[in-house]
């Protein structure tokens, strides 16, 4: 991947478009949806959060089902785990406003890298921690190491 992807990758927004991206190029494709009514006695699906009221929106029980992986700690961290089932190493950094971290753009208080086995293939940097993830798995399908 060489610079422009990287600028790119680099400043996609936490959006349902990133989520579809992340869900098809990391995470393997897109699911169905798993509708559940013994909680709420709503349709209810665990994965993404949709509920009855999606139906009545526009949606159908046929649409993909795409976690909010962006914008999400839980669904972030799916990624995670298919990283570290791949062997790889993920360390997610948080940093301080006030901590004077030299190549930390402004806003940017999380880096999420990733590594195989011992050489960083990706990273991202994000205001969140889910945005962070996603940008680094991004990179890490992308870029060759």
């Amino acid at each position: 991947m060489g610079t422009q992807e990287q600028v790119e990758v680099a400043s996609l927004p936490a959006s349902r478009d990133l989520d579809a991206l992340v869900a098809e190029q990391v995470m393997g494709g897109l699911s169905k949806h798993e509708w559940d009514t013994s909680y709420t006695g709503v349709d209810f699906c665990h994965v993404c959060q949709s509920t009855g009221d999606d139906l009545f929106y526009g949606r159908t029980t046929n649409d993909a089902c795409i976690p909010h992986y962006s914008t999400s700690m839980a669904a972030a961290w799916e990624i995670v785990q298919h990283f570290f089932a791949k062997g790889h190493t993920v360390v997610l950094f948080a940093y301080a406003e006030t901590h004077p971290v030299r190549h930390k753009p402004e806003g940017e208080s999380y880096c999420c890298e990733m590594h195989h086995p011992e050489q960083r293939i990706a990273f991202g940097r994000a205001d969140t921690a889910p945005l962070a993830i996603c940008r680094a798995a991004l990179r890490a399908v992308m870029e060759k190491p």
